[in-house]
């Protein structure tokens, strides 16, 4: 046997694809982070932005016991014990963000790589993923963005191998990380058949419920309340906070206040408001439906399409299922009315992957400037107050082309399939 030297080896490594874009992307990262570092240090203190991390430690209560954090068990433990083991070390938490962030490049590089093969498109979907400015905000504000968005993208892959025990699991720990990532579900029931429905959804909720049940065993509905409390908020950040004349970013001026004790107590004794995103008033109530029709109305009939070229059996018309698939997901996120700029790392992820296989010129730009946007939403909260109105309404408009332009690539890339 001939074994070939360590350096052979290592070169060979570097060589591959993925390597470089690791490296490419690690490299953007780590520079830019630097920069905002030395010319805003406020701004890179990563930390900062775990308040609640401190209070909690400061005054020995539990999460999902005696607190209620804005996120799920595995969204939100992973990073509260490294600062508590590390005495709240930025580093600590910069190292668990970047390998995430690596994890979600890994997991998105397979996918495209599966789905389109071709050398160019992939390139072009990498790096267009890569340069997105909105990761910088999900490495600077630590809530496992990354970690979620690898957990949705491993579901589509395995979906797309047809390996449905896998999906549920994906399925579960994406729900317990940040919820959307449940969403591959949907899909999933589409092209399942009915043995598999069952496996799905049995081991999706066995899964949920055996990482709910420490905290539900202690405290049923301080854990509960953790995924309800969502429900009471108001749009942020999309066309329709700026059709309701909402400009405020999305959270509560006291966070600590009301994560203390149940939520219906909070609603008890706080009056909504229409300057408070966490616990809203409507300015025009009818537009919380509307909102609501726009996202059923997109999500929906895309679904019933998919199934319905599922069950013609023909590999085309698989492809056009996942891909309707895909647009159903996307739609439901750029179509929300709570939206902030971490919100279109997954909503832009999924973009990407739609349009990876189109080679025209229109799909290229329409990524690009989705990503400027993104660059554009993630600077505004760091503008001087009278302009931030200006910067969100920009954006909201920007958004709402964008998606018309991404389900027109689509249909396109579609038509081509049929074809």
């Amino acid at each position: 046997m001939v074994v070939k030297p360590i350096s052979t080896s290592i070169l060979q490594v570097f060589k591959k694809p993925l390597t470089i874009f690791l490296f490419l992307a690690n490299g953007y990262v780590l520079t830019v982070i630097a920069l905002l570092s030395r010319l805003s240090p406020e701004t890179a203190n990563v930390t900062s932005w775990l308040y609640d991390d401190k209070y909690v430690v400061e005054a020995s209560l539990r999460y999902y016991i005696d607190f209620r954090p804005g996120y799920p068990p595995i969204g939100k433990l992973p990073i509260h014990l490294i600062y508590l083991y590390t005495g709240g070390s930025d580093l600590a938490i910069l190292v668990y963000n970047v390998l995430t962030f690596n994890l979600s490049i890994a997991v998105f590089y397979y996918l495209v790589e599966r789905l389109v093969g071709n050398r160019t498109s992939i390139l072009k979907a990498v790096i267009l993923y890569i340069f997105n400015p909105a990761l910088i905000t999900a490495f600077l504000q630590p809530h496992a963005d990354f970690l979620a968005l690898a957990l949705a993208l491993m579901g589509v892959f395995f979906l797309l191998r047809k390996r449905f025990g896998i999906v549920a699991l994906l399925a579960a720990l994406g729900f317990a990380t940040k919820i959307y990532p449940v969403f591959i579900l949907v899909p999933a029931m589409i092209v399942a058949g009915n043995r598999d429905r069952i496996i799905l959804v049995t081991l999706f909720v066995s899964m949920v419920w055996l990482l709910s049940l420490p905290f539900i065993v202690q405290d049923p509905l301080m854990y509960l309340s953790t995924f309800t409390h969502h429900f009471y908020r108001g749009p942020s950040e999309s066309i329709f906070a700026v059709l309701d004349g909402y400009y405020g970013h999305t959270g509560f001026v006291h966070p600590l206040f009301d994560a203390a004790i149940y939520y219906f107590q909070f609603t008890a004794v706080y009056r909504p408001s229409h300057e408070q995103h966490f616990y809203y008033t409507w300015r025009y109530p009818s537009l919380k439906y509307i909102a609501l029709l726009i996202q059923s109305a997109g999500l929906i009939p895309l679904c019933l399409y998919a199934m319905r070229n599922w069950l013609r059996k023909s590999r085309v018309n698989n492809e056009i299922s996942f891909y309707l698939s895909i647009l159903a997901f996307f739609t439901y996120l750029s179509l929300s009315p709570t939206q902030n700029v971490l919100v279109h790392i997954p909503a832009y992820t999924l973009a990407c992957v739609l349009l990876a296989s189109n080679r025209d010129k229109l799909s290229t730009l329409t990524l690009v400037l989705y990503a400027m946007t993104n660059g554009l939403h993630a600077m505004c909260w760091s503008l001087p107050y009278q302009y931030i109105e200006h910067v969100l309404i920009t954006t909201s408009n920007l958004r709402v082309l964008l998606v018309a332009l991404i389900y027109l690539s689509t249909f396109n890339l579609l038509e081509e399939l049929r074809i």
